[in-house]
């Protein structure tokens, strides 16, 4: 990509005197073209944003899993008239 940068020519007017002034304005004119490229830095930025996430919650996520498996299988030994259809049926609530 090339960049291409703009000089802008202002008038400034003193009394009956103008005088042109150059102002180097050091702007991308071609901003436009960039818009694919920072689509692709956004989603790169949120893709490794996910991954790291995921790093750091897998652990937790395992054991609150695990947890959970073995609260419903405590259940279903203290309530023997409880099958695991119906458990599956109340949690689905």
């Amino acid at each position: 990509m090339t960049r291409k940068k703009a000089e802008r020519v202002t008038t400034a007017h003193c009394g009956d005197n103008s005088h042109s002034v150059p102002q180097d304005l050091s702007y991308d004119v071609n901003m436009a073209d960039q818009g694919p490229f920072l689509t692709s830095c956004i989603i790169f930025y949120l893709s490794i944003g996910a991954a790291i996430f995921q790093i750091l919650e897998e652990p937790n996520w395992k054991s609150a899993r695990d947890k959970y498996i073995l609260q419903k299988e405590s259940i279903l030994k203290s309530y023997p008239c409880l099958t695991k259809q119906s458990l599956e049926e109340i949690l689905e609530v």
